[in-house]
């Protein structure tokens, strides 16, 4: 297990294009992610929107009927390949963390791969109550926060939230509600409470 502090600190460096912090990073079709060895435990963290590709996927919110119920299809877009590449590195027991886009693809992971922990950050709402009693019933250790006035956790409308975010005290006050969103602001406001 994990500290919501160390899956802040590693979705941080998920969006430093010169990441040494990961021992596996992974690029497929555009689905991205890093894989930290820590003890006995695989953490597999998932970078949110950094590109024009992953902006088009957040707006592809169809639904898309999965084994495991109903998600949006932006979200589930590309994610099979990406798990058969990184599944044969996971050790031990998986954790799984994400901030936004990443957070919505862990929840679809901890669907199909067991996983312990899942901590997710600014995660939109990926999919239909019958999708999110299937990842509860997965079993899967969750912690979901928003800081602020993050608008992204209240997204798609029509979506349930896997569960309800813990609300953060933000760290500093924004007019622009989509800045409590940034994973800057994640880290600080955590750091705070």
């Amino acid at each position: 297990m994990i500290t919501a502090i160390d899956a802040v600190n590693l979705c941080v460096h998920s969006y430093d294009v010169t990441n040494t912090v990961f021992d596996v990073w992974q690029n497929v079709n555009d689905v991205v992610g890093g894989i930290k060895y820590i003890g006995n435990d695989t953490v597999l963290v998932m970078r949110g929107s950094d590109d024009v590709e992953d902006w088009l996927r957040d707006l592809s919110v169809w639904p898309d009927w999965t084994n495991d119920g109903v998600v949006d299809a932006g979200f589930a877009d590309g994610l099979g390949g990406f798990i058969g590449v990184v599944k044969p590195a996971i050790k031990g027991n998986l954790i799984l963390t994400g901030h936004s886009l990443g957070g919505a693809r862990c929840c679809i992971i901890a669907t199909r791969i067991k996983a312990s922990q899942m901590i997710l950050f600014g995660c939109p709402r990926v999919g239909l109550d019958d999708f999110k009693e299937c990842v509860v019933k997965s079993g899967v250790d969750i912690q979901s926060y928003r800081n602020g006035d993050d608008p992204v956790p209240l997204v798609p409308p029509y979506y349930e939230p896997v569960i309800p975010p813990t609300q953060l005290k933000p760290a500093q006050s924004f007019v622009d509600p989509v800045q409590y969103h940034y994973i800057d602001n994640y880290a600080a406001s955590l750091y705070i409470s």
